[in-house]
């Protein structure tokens, strides 16, 4: 296994997710880091949401985020019913200590709903030493056997405490959305 590969796996096995989708709707949470040795890649990529064909080797996060950015400049685009397509979502710059949760995915309607929900202990004051910034990048399987048409994209990125805080955790301000992402795709016979 590639370097790279294994990185996406320890990163995303690392990362608390807690998800509310569907059960044959595998969803992912990727922590890029703002290291030295990808900080101009994470940092540049573009708050967005975007379909794709579900890269060969999606566990490589190089080849995930040079995805997202040439998809982003993409207008609509038209799929083959059938196809692995897969939605990915990058979110805000967060904090070392933040945590991201996807709260909600639902697919109906010809309409595919996500919401995130993620801290900013930054928000509560909280010392940031040796701080740090991550970027998430949320990763969904689009199911192979949705109907024909045009669907519409909705991801709301919230800010306020994650469901894993807790009952005893100090609950974090809640916000408006900190991100609203749409885009849209076809899928043809």
């Amino acid at each position: 296994m590639s370097t790279p590969s294994r990185l996406a796996m320890l990163l995303a096995l690392t990362c608390l997710v807690h998800t509310n989708a569907r059960s044959d709707t595998p969803t992912t949470v990727l922590r890029l880091d703002l290291s030295a040795s990808q900080a101009d890649q994470v940092g540049a990529l573009p708050e967005v949401v975007v379909v794709l064909k579900a890269p060969e080797h999606e566990d490589e996060v190089q080849g995930l985020m040079a995805a997202l950015s040439g998809a982003a400049k993409l207008p609509r685009q038209a799929f083959q019913r059938g196809h692995a397509l897969m939605l990915l979502s990058s979110g805000p710059m967060l904090d070392q200590p933040d945590r991201v949760s996807v709260q909600k995915l639902a697919i109906e309607h010809m309409q595919i709903n996500l919401v995130v929900n993620h801290t900013r202990v930054r928000d509560a004051g909280m010392s940031l030493e040796r701080n740090l910034p991550w970027r998430p990048l949320v990763k969904v399987r689009i199911p192979s056997d949705l109907a024909a048409g045009t669907y519409t994209v909705h991801v709301r990125w919230i800010v306020g405490a994650s469901e894993s805080d807790g009952a005893g955790a100090k609950r974090l301000p809640t916000h408006p959305p900190s991100v609203e992402q749409t885009t849209s795709f076809e899928l043809r016979q």
